[in-house]
């Protein structure tokens, strides 16, 4: 018996040209049909709305940067048709082996993951109700800053939480800053349950350096 593509659940890569596909959503859109999943070419344009001579284009780069591999032929009505799945369900690469100039556009890239599905629930949210919510400008230092704020300062009976700001804190709170935050996103971001809503979460705390 002829043993198959050997798939991992987790793979280093190690081709600048597979990472520089992965930083750039618009290539990685043609990936997501096949990955941790199998597909076939007409699938995968059906699920893109895409023909199936631009979703052939877009999957021969994925074989040939090595991001998906054949399974086999399988037989459907009277066509064997190829089914293909991406070669691990995570891909990952040392920050270190990046040339410097994709670092903007990896954290840009990371931000807008997040920033595309934060905004049609919080703009959902605060167009439901408007009349709990107001903005406020005011100046920071030496800056200026916006906040959408809940009417009345009550932050209890809100549909969503945000929150930013800039404190002063010595190297030992600053750790137990980090620790009491990673307690709370253990505490509730590693629960498994089936039922309830999804719910979105963002947390950072950084050291600010200022350019001199």
């Amino acid at each position: 018996m002829t043993e198959g593509p050997i798939l991992e659940s987790e793979r280093a890569l190690e081709s600048g040209e597979a990472v520089k596909f992965l930083v750039h959503l618009t290539n990685t859109r043609f990936l997501q049909p096949f990955w941790g999943r199998e597909c076939s070419l007409a699938e995968a344009a059906r699920a893109l709305e895409v023909s199936k001579s631009r979703m052939s284009y877009w999957m021969s780069k994925l074989l040939e940067l090595d991001l998906i591999v054949k399974l086999r032929m399988e037989k459907r009505g009277k066509h064997q048709v190829p089914i293909y799945r991406s070669v691990a369900d995570v891909f990952t690469v040392p920050l270190e082996q990046l040339p410097l100039e994709w670092e903007g556009g990896l954290l840009e890239r990371h931000k807008r993951d997040f920033d595309g599905r934060e905004q049609s629930p919080v703009l959902g949210a605060l167009r439901q109700d408007p009349e709990r919510w107001f903005v406020r400008f005011a100046m920071q230092g030496e800056e200026s800053r916006l906040d959408i704020l809940p009417s009345g300062g009550d932050k209890t009976s809100v549909p969503f939480v945000s929150e930013w700001g800039r404190v002063r804190l010595d190297k030992a709170q600053a750790s137990a800053f980090q620790q009491e935050l990673l307690r709370l996103v253990e505490r509730y971001g590693s629960q498994t349950q089936t039922e309830g809503d999804y719910h979105l979460f963002k947390l950072l705390l950084i050291e600010e350096r200022l350019d001199e």
